[in-house]
């Protein structure tokens, strides 16, 4: 995974979200992934963290809500 410096998180958390809801799940080979929903009035975002040991193997952001636009065609 890429770092680019940014933190994420800390971010949206500067910019008026709230934490709405965290968990921790134990995967293969002992990573946990950490389970982060963050919410801003009607508009929902998770946000999952892969963690081994002391290092970040992956980070995925889900918006939920407001319901993204579905692209058309081939090119969006």
């Amino acid at each position: 995974m890429a770092d680019d410096g940014s933190d994420q998180i800390a971010d949206l958390l500067g910019a008026g979200w709230e934490l709405a809801g965290y968990s921790v799940n134990m995967a293969a080979m002992g990573a946990l992934m950490h389970n982060v929903l963050l919410k801003k009035g009607t508009d929902l975002t998770s946000i999952v963290i892969v963690t081994q040991g002391d290092s970040e193997t992956g980070r995925n952001v889900n918006i939920l809500s407001p319901r993204p636009a579905k692209k058309k065609g081939f090119f969006g």
